[in-house]
């Protein structure tokens, strides 16, 4: 017998913690169970016997994974996996070429067979080792198209969680979860009926008596850590003695009640989607305030943060890149009832690329939805882009040599952004000077940074607007990047994806969230269904098809995560919403200051094995106040989930 103890959310009772645990007990018989048979499993005094039958076309079995959403009825890379961990125990070991069925839910008629492929080679996932402690078998059912539900069952074993086959209640309605989700992150604005039946009311505002300090501080005061915030101990010895009433808006991260610049990114992929699947996109109502305007809900929602930015920019055109608060939250307090200071950034370059970026792209879509918006948007990313041009003229060429490089990225992305938004060939030589596809494809470290983001905007021009040698650069370039993603996915056995292979699995870089923004930009520019069925199978991965048999969006599939680190949900008992990916597996062996979640808190509880001796992709507790792995940003996790599981619904 051996045993695996995992906690499984937190409870608390007067002033003692309280840690609620699953504890899975396996047995190694001497010989294979019956089917079909009652069994009585016996236990010493004071335990209840259990009776239960197996059968393998119905019974579930934690051995088998598959995504617990389900997927489109043209989809390839329809798979599930047969692999189970028993801790201290090992892995099991299966047949090569394990029989399986796929079984009609609601008939109990077998509608495809195979057998199994084996996945485990290597067993250095991404040049990482074996993350998973066991053998991976596939079972690719791709061939299964018709509309109902299903469960992979393989002979002598079991079942995985039944899932769809659906063009609506699959990718669509992630992405959808996902988009609401959102909306549950603004801040400024309360939530209530009849848009949810989440009751919240509105923090960060200054009719309600928050003060919103000016600050001389910007976002690139420390060249090597461009955009950081949480600097809680510099705001009140840089304030100006100055207050903003227009500093309300945007949406928050996880736990911080803060509205940074980084967050239109999820604007940025919302006007993509929009602009590419206006049949899926443009008439999708998400129950916001603002559906029935003229503009696409999906893009209602970004607005949120770009107005937000549109209000603080200054007359001469500089935009600030952050809002953040004081301190954390203290126990027992809420987003709208606490006594923490807000703190407004000043203006700098990097911001106002930024922000002068999104705001063309938003021009360039909503022409065709609210031209006058889409004016005055035009209007102000010209203005942050004379400020920021003038700015980077006079002070960012002589600077550090990481700040020129950051700022310099971000410019890219920014003149590629004016060029689609005015035809201007002056914005060509700026982004000439700003990137180096000019001289040839890069490779690129990750496709949801700056660098990709202004090699995909290049690669989309109107060729009349465009120089055709750098965009066919551009184009080489993110195509390169989804080989790599390619060449790294057959390196696992779980077939997941992730942007940066040469750093570690942590903080929500890895295969939790639906990583693969370079994949399905290679896929639209390309049209290659390599990219797309990769991207299938890494998104399945975050629905349901790991090891741990979670989906790690709350709400979505059979056991998804139901404890994110969301400070109104932990104190004060807000109702959790679907559509949130968290940050998942996190690799508790990378960095000592990690080192107090087993200290005080996993092996207190008694979670057996030891986090040490945990494969990396076990590597993930259901605990809200573990932040590395409960946590999430909504640049990191909405924006990328919405854009992978959009392109997914909409093709």
């Amino acid at each position: 017998m051996s045993r695996v103890s995992r906690p499984n959310g937190q409870a608390t009772f007067g002033d003692e913690r309280t840690i609620p645990m699953i504890h899975d007990y396996y047995l190694q018989l001497d010989r294979a169970l019956p089917l079909g048979v009652e069994m009585v499993l016996s236990f010493a005094a004071g335990v209840e016997e259990v009776a239960f039958t197996i059968d393998d076309r119905s019974t579930v079995s934690p051995a088998v994974h598959v995504n617990q959403l389900g997927f489109r009825p043209d989809d390839t890379g329809k798979v599930a996996m047969l692999s189970e961990w028993r801790g201290a125990a090992g892995g099991v070991t299966y047949a090569d070429g394990t029989t399986f069925e796929v079984i009609d839910t609601a008939t109990g008629a077998t509608v495809a067979s195979g057998i199994t492929a084996r996945r485990t080679g290597t067993d250095d996932e991404y040049g990482k080792g074996d993350l998973t402690g066991s053998e991976v078998h596939e079972a690719d059912f791709s061939q299964v198209s018709a509309p109902g539900r299903y469960q992979v069952c393989f002979q002598a074993i079991g079942c995985s969680e039944s899932f769809a086959i659906s063009a609506d209640s699959t990718w669509r309605r992630a992405a959808v979860a996902v988009a609401r989700a959102a909306y549950h992150q603004r801040s400024g604005t309360a939530l209530g009926q009849p848009y949810t039946a989440v009751a919240r009311p509105r923090p960060f505002h200054p009719d309600d008596g928050t003060v919103f300090q000016q600050t001389t501080l910007t976002m690139i005061d420390d060249p090597t850590d461009v955009g950081r915030d949480d600097r809680f101990d510099e705001y009140p010895t840089h304030t100006t003695g100055d207050t903003r009433t227009d500093a309300w808006g945007g949406h928050f991260d996880a736990g911080d009640w803060n509205s940074r610049i980084q967050h239109l990114a999820y604007l940025g992929m919302a006007l993509d989607l929009v602009r590419l699947y206006p049949d899926t996109f443009a008439d999708l109502d998400l129950d916001l305030p603002e559906s029935g305007d003229d503009i696409p809900d999906l893009i209602d929602e970004g607005l949120w943060d770009l107005d937000l930015y549109r209000r603080l920019q200054n007359g001469d055109g500089g935009v600030p890149g952050n809002v953040d608060q004081g301190r954390f939250g203290d126990d027992g307090e809420s987003s709208w009832d606490n006594s923490i200071g807000v703190y407004v950034f000043a203006p700098d370059v990097w911001s106002t690329y930024a922000y002068a970026a999104t705001a063309a792209q938003a021009a360039v879509v909503l022409a065709a939805y609210d031209a006058d918006l889409g004016q005055e948007y035009a209007d102000s990313a010209r203005r942050a882009m004379e400020w920021a041009e003038s700015e980077w003229a006079a002070a960012v060429v002589s600077a550090d040599e990481d700040l020129r490089l950051e700022v310099g990225e971000q410019r890219a992305v920014a003149a590629a952004s004016m060029l689609a938004l005015t035809g201007d060939d002056a914005w060509n030589d700026v982004f000439g000077d700003a990137s180096t596809i000019d001289d040839a494809p890069l490779d690129l470290l990750d496709c949801d940074g700056p660098q990709c983001s202004a090699a995909w905007i290049y690669a989309r021009l109107d060729p009349s607007v465009a120089r055709a040698d750098w965009q066919a650069n551009a184009v080489e370039s993110i195509v390169r990047n989804a080989d790599a993603a390619l060449a790294g996915q057959a390196t696992t056995a779980f077939a997941w994806v992730i942007e940066r292979p040469d750093i570690p699995v942590v903080w929500g870089l890895g295969p939790s969230i639906p990583h693969g923004v370079g994949l399905l930009r290679a896929y639209v520019l390309t049209g290659d269904q390599r990219y797309r069925t990769a991207m299938v199978r890494a998104a399945s991965f975050s629905l349901g098809a790991n090891p741990l048999n979670t989906s790690f969006a709350t709400g979505l599939g059979t056991n998804p995560a139901r404890f994110p680190l969301i400070g109104d949900s932990i104190e004060q008992g807000l109702p959790v919403w679907p559509g949130t990916f968290q940050y998942g597996i996190h690799d508790l062996r990378v960095s000592s200051d990690d080192d107090w979640v087993d200290e005080f808190v996993l092996a207190p509880a008694g979670v057996q094995p030891d986090a040490a001796d945990t494969p990396l992709l076990w590597s993930w507790y259901d605990l809200g106040t573990l932040p590395m792995m409960n946590e999430f940003t909504f640049s990191q996790s909405h924006a990328v989930a919405l854009w992978t599981l959009g392109v997914l619904a909409a093709t």
